[in-house]
Order: C-alpha cells, then structure tokens, then sequence
C-alpha cells in the first residue's frame, strides 16, 4: 500500500506521459530495460511505468547477470553517468525554442519583446559556458562528446548480458519538457530487441534505436 501511495504521489509531482506502452513486455517475461540518463529519477520512472522491481546495473555487471538468470529484469543506463551535459543541451534548446516564439508572438509589444528576447540570449550564454565545463568534466574522465549528438558513447555491458543470458532489450528514451517547472516527462518504449553476439554491431544498433526514440519525443 505504502508503495503505490509513493508510486501515485511521484505521477502527480511529475506527469510522466508514456509513448508505446504497447511494447513493455508482461511482469512474468524476464528483460534488459535500456536508455537514455538524465537524472537520478529515470529508474524510479521506468520501474514505476512498467510495475516491476527492476534491478538497475550501478556498474556491477555479474550481480545483474545473477539476477537475470534468478528470474528478475534488469535496467541498464549505458552512458554510464548522469548526464549533465545532455540536461544543458536540451536547456539550450528550450530557450532557443522561446525565443522563435516570441518573434512570431502577435500580443507582445515590440520593445517588451526585444527585452525579453535580449534576456533569453543571455541565459543561452551562461548555458554555453555550462555545456563547455560539463564538457570538459566528461573529457577528464575519458568520456568523448560527439557534439550536438543526444547520446553520449554507450558502453558494451548491456549487449553482454543480453547475449550471455539470451535476453531481449526493451530499449526506451526519457525527455523532460522543461527542466525548471513542473511540466510532464516524456518516455517512449521501443520494440524489444534480440541480440546477436557481435557485440560492438549490436551496440550501435542500440544505441541508434534509441536514438531514435528520443528524435521522436520532440
């Protein structure tokens, strides 16, 4: 009871509107739940949605092939970190989202808009000098950045536990409309994905579908 006032409680704060449900898989099918990670919230939501107690992978590759072969679904974050950098870019976006709009905004008297429009272009400037220190935070730990691409590098764990244990992806993508107000959270699930075990192959092809996923968020 405790938990489905926690579950219904976290629905109201957040608003998770969910794409595709059609693709999670039935509670007694045993899966890998892979995507993209924004923040510290993204496995609370996915466990939520999909009614499971998964078993996130927090870098401890053998427990979560334990798991697997015990019976329980897993969930993989292969870009291995909160992604800072990513939360700046879609921030960026957003204010350059507001700025078109207010061009085109018929109601706005010119000289309000033209202030309004110069304050937005300076909060595009202190996002850019926080895309570059989030940049070079990565670089420090080895991470590359493929500019203006919405994933970072992914790693290869994911598609070993698929192919070890014969478990099919659930590959999903998470976006948040708008990180500083309380507006809904987008999450879209793809078809699951059977592996082969040409493991850096099969990681391209997940990390492109999920990919995917997230273009068709916007």
């Amino acid at each position: 009871m405790k938990l489905s006032i926690n579950n219904l409680l976290f629905n109201i704060k957040h608003h998770p509107i969910i794409f595709d449900k059609k693709n999670i898989p039935k509670k007694n099918e045993i899966v890998i739940f892979c995507g993209n990670h924004l923040t510290e919230i993204d496995s609370r939501l996915v466990s939520i949605i999909t009614k499971r107690d998964i078993l996130w992978l927090n870098n401890n590759y053998n427990l979560c092939k334990e798991q697997l072969e015990k019976g329980v679904s897993v969930g993989t974050f292969p870009e291995n970190i909160i992604n800072k950098y990513r939360l700046t870019q879609l921030r960026i976006m957003k204010l350059e989202k507001r700025i078109l709009s207010e061009y085109s905004n018929p109601y706005i008297r010119s000289s309000d808009r033209m202030n309004y429009i110069s304050y937005l272009q300076e909060e595009i400037k202190k996002e850019l000098d926080n895309l570059e220190k989030a940049k070079q935070e990565l670089q420090l730990q080895g991470i590359e950045v493929i500019k203006n691409d919405v994933l970072l590098p992914f790693t290869e764990d994911t598609i070993k536990l698929a192919n070890e244990t014969n478990t099919k992806i659930v590959p999903f993508a998470i976006d948040y409309n708008d990180l500083y107000v309380h507006s809904p959270i987008k999450i879209r699930f793809g078809e699951p994905i059977i592996v082969s075990d040409n493991i850096k192959k099969e990681n391209e092809i997940l990390r492109n579908n999920i990919k995917q996923l997230i273009y068709k968020n916007y």
